[in-house]
């Protein structure tokens, strides 16, 4: 039997300088997006995924660090304003 892994949340990414690239359903959970939202977003360029072969399959992978920036532009996390 597969074991689950659980879901990260927001605040354990902030709190983890693991720089990990996210899929869109760990981005999904840890927000409450849809999944399809997220990836309406990429598509319109909001966001910036790289998508990837898996299996059969492709999956939008999104950086760590452009996670956090979406994030901030969508008012999730507060943005550093004196950078």
């Amino acid at each position: 039997m597969a074991t689950i892994a659980p879901r990260r949340r927001l605040s354990d990414m902030l709190a983890n300088d693991d720089e990990t690239p996210l899929r869109i359903r760990e981005l999904a959970a840890m927000t409450g997006f849809t999944k399809q939202k997220i990836t309406a977003d990429i598509k319109a360029g909001y966001l910036d995924a790289a998508k990837v072969p898996c299996g059969t399959q492709s999956v939008f992978l999104v950086p760590f660090p452009e996670a956090r920036r979406w994030l901030g532009t969508i008012k999730l996390l507060p943005t550093d304003k004196s950078a």
